[in-house]
């Protein structure tokens, strides 16, 4: 993937000197000098903003466009149905989404519906017990549950999110630590690091850092009550 970036950017610094403090000037002459020391005192100097750089994709990074995905799970109206949503969207979607517990029973079915309807899972891990939050033995041991996922592209979120716990520090240790576990036991798996979007603005001191998180995410949600009113005032 390539950014293209303007280089070359001229930035021209001015030099503002006070002149004539204390005196009055009272001839055409004087300003003239003025102006004429101020021209000589503009500096242009070269200023680049961005470097052109070639960037690889990330792991399971579309070429071009987006992924699409739907959380299907809890609408009886479609039967629990991903194909039946997509008939009812005229749509087709790239992505299944379900939430996990840590401790439960791992969804093999459900992962193989994923596979034979050709759909990446996204799976929210939330932990089993809100006292034991960063359970690493737990962690370990959900990690190995993913060994045997067919090698098919999978997409973990952990909840709840960074700033919701209120804790950067012990945060940070833990979702380094589940990107270890998930890269030794399942490397299909990428780790997604989300953040709400009312949080965006101080979310950055709970990144545990590029190099153990493969992809950046933002949680947005809008109330179908709200929704309704909005669509009725346009």
């Amino acid at each position: 993937m390539r950014i293209h970036m303007k280089l070359g950017v001229i930035f021209f610094a001015c030099v503002l000197v006070l002149l004539g403090c204390g005196r009055r000037v009272s001839s055409n002459e004087d300003n003239m000098a003025t102006e004429t020391d101020l021209q000589h005192r503009i500096v242009e100097t070269p200023y680049i903003g961005y470097l052109q750089k070639e960037m690889g994709l990330s792991m399971y990074e579309p070429i071009r466009g987006t992924y699409l995905g739907a959380y299907v799970l809890s609408n009886p109206e479609i039967g629990y149905d991903i194909r039946k949503f997509e008939e009812a969207v005229d749509k087709d979607v790239a992505m299944e989404l379900r939430y996990y517990q840590m401790g439960d029973l791992f969804p093999d079915k459900w992962l193989l519906e994923c596979l034979a309807n050709k759909k990446s899972p996204y799976i929210i891990i939330s932990p089993k017990d809100l006292d034991l939050l960063y359970d690493k033995d737990l962690l370990d041991e959900t990690a190995k549950k993913f060994r045997n996922t067919y090698s098919i592209p999978i997409f973990i979120e952990f909840y709840p999110g960074a700033k919701e716990l209120g804790d950067a520090e012990n945060y940070i240790d833990y979702f380094r630590l589940a990107k270890q576990a998930f890269n030794k036991y399942a490397p299909n798996a990428v780790l997604v690091w989300s953040s709400n979007m009312e949080d965006i603005y101080d979310s950055m001191i709970y990144y545990p850092g590029d190099e153990y998180v493969d992809w950046v995410g933002m949680n947005m949600f809008f109330p179908y009550i709200k929704i309704m009113k909005d669509i009725m005032l346009i």
